[in-house]
């Protein structure tokens, strides 16, 4: 399945994630008008969704975003990982609505 979601963040920020997906995350792709430094880190934080069993916890997605950007000592910058996690769990909802 497929899924797209786009997450307004309080204080304006938007976040998207297109998602594919079967029992666990097969592509994740996050973009918006958030700052991430450095750069690179987000195909780390996309890389690292991949094979998360489906459905998902909030605090286990949270967790994983945190230890990248400690591993990677980046910074986010308008989005939280909290804001990550709920991105693709809308994107599953809406992909699960059609």
């Amino acid at each position: 399945m497929r899924g797209f979601a786009e997450y307004k963040v309080f204080g304006g920020k938007l976040l998207k994630a297109e998602i594919e997906y079967d029992t666990t995350l097969k592509r994740v792709r996050f973009f918006g008008d958030f700052f991430l430094h450095p750069e690179e880190t987000i195909i780390l934080l996309e890389k690292i969704l991949q094979g998360t069993p489906i459905p998902f916890s909030i605090e286990a997605i949270e967790s994983k975003i945190a230890g990248v950007l400690k591993d990677q000592n980046a910074e986010l910058v308008g989005v939280s990982p909290n804001d990550f996690a709920l991105v693709l769990q809308e994107a599953i909802q809406n992909a699960n609505s059609c």
